[in-house]
């Protein structure tokens, strides 16, 4: 099913292009399923190329996105075995959670998984809960 929601996503994107909001949303719910896959490798690359982009249009897009990727950036670094406590008390993760002002949730815009509950469940996973 990833595989099937990876490929939609790529069809999509180039017709995105001129919503910068929604193709970077894209974009972020292209590193969430590579993630789950566990595909380093591409989510390496992916991750360099969304950073690139964030920073382009740091002003001109949702803070929500700019957030998420910080915070998706932070948890890529932290794994497998980092504590999840910081992650939790990170300013990008309160903001989100939060749901405040420009930080509020929109369930039809560009955000279709809520970023905060999908940082939540992978807070919560067992790659965490390693020991050195």
């Amino acid at each position: 099913m990833l595989k099937k929601a990876l490929l939609l996503a790529h069809e999509c994107q180039s017709d995105l292009k001129n919503s910068p909001n929604y193709y970077l949303g894209s974009k972020m719910l292209e590193l969430m399923i590579l993630f789950d896959q566990n595909d380093q490798d591409w989510l390496d690359y992916k991750i360099e190329n969304l950073r690139k982009l964030v920073c382009r249009w740091r002003g001109k897009i949702s803070v929500r996105i700019e957030a998420s990727f910080s915070l998706f950036y932070e948890l890529q670094r932290h794994l497998p075995y980092e504590s999840k406590g910081d992650l939790l008390q990170s300013a990008y993760f309160i903001l989100l959670s939060s749901g405040k002002n420009d930080y509020v949730w929109n369930p039809v815009d560009f955000e279709l998984i809520r970023y905060d509950k999908w940082f939540c469940e992978k807070i919560n996973h067992p790659a965490f809960s390693k020991v050195r």
